[in-house]
């Protein structure tokens, strides 16, 4: 469940930055996103949808859903392993398809949380958190596609002393998630900032929405042009002054 724990708190995080999820979803209803987010790259070619609150929340959904399913299903795969059944893909037919369920929740989950932070992203900007999301991605795909590299090595793998080869291949895959963390950990901590615990956000690193920004710019090339235009910026209705 970490990868489950790790998304969660990360898109309590950017929602945080903003003053909570229902003020930035105020914020960014209405405007448009791209659908093709890894790993459905593919939907890049279907038309942009706008963002709403349903939308949002059918988001949060998907992304809630992972720890949910890891622990219910975590705990069936448990009990069949005790009472003998191989945990081995392909083996038997419940453990195989616990197997699959829990891929697809874990890839549907990656999308929504990818989906989410491309929301709040396209239209926020500040406090470096595409760094920040970048190091959470690659704790997540470094996890992932080390567990199924060394799965497929158990077959290789000699048992040694009081350890079998399956027993060899877990130690092995903790101790480089242990160094994978610890990498990590250095990089991370020079993204974050007190700042990004405490309670109202303020200062040189506030997050500002592009939305606002536009129309700030907006409203200023108004301005010039009406000065161009030698329109007067102030006007006496009183001529004795």
């Amino acid at each position: 469940c970490i990868e489950a724990l790790c998304m969660v708190n990360f898109y309590h995080l950017i929602w945080s930055y903003t003053g909570g999820i229902e003020v930035t979803i105020n914020k960014l209803v209405g405007l448009e996103i791209n659908l093709g987010q890894p790993p459905c790259c593919c939907l890049r070619c279907a038309p942009n949808v706008k963002i709403s609150k349903p939308f949002i929340r059918n988001l949060e959904c998907l992304l809630l859903q992972l720890p949910a399913i890891q622990l219910v299903l975590g705990i069936v795969n448990l009990s069949l392993v005790q009472n003998g059944v191989s945990e081995q893909m392909f083996d038997h037919w419940a453990t195989t398809l616990i197997k699959v369920i829990l891929a697809i929740s874990a890839l549907l989950s990656i999308y929504a949380i990818g989906m989410l932070y491309a929301c709040w992203s396209q239209f926020i900007v500040g406090r470096k958190v595409g760094s920040k999301f970048a190091v959470f991605k690659a704790t997540i795909i470094l996890k992932k596609t080390q567990e199924a590299i060394l799965g497929l090595c158990t077959g290789a793998v000699q048992p040694y002393a009081y350890y079998g080869a399956k027993d060899r291949v877990a130690m092995w895959s903790a101790f480089i998630v242990t160094v994978e963390c610890l990498v990590l950990c250095g990089i991370a901590s020079t993204l974050y900032k007190p700042s990004d615990f405490d309670g109202p956000h303020s200062g040189i690193d506030q997050v500002k929405f592009k939305k606002d920004e536009i129309e700030i710019d907006g409203e200023l090339e108004r301005s010039l042009d009406e000065v161009d235009l030698g329109k007067p910026s102030l006007v006496i209705e009183n001529p004795n002054i």
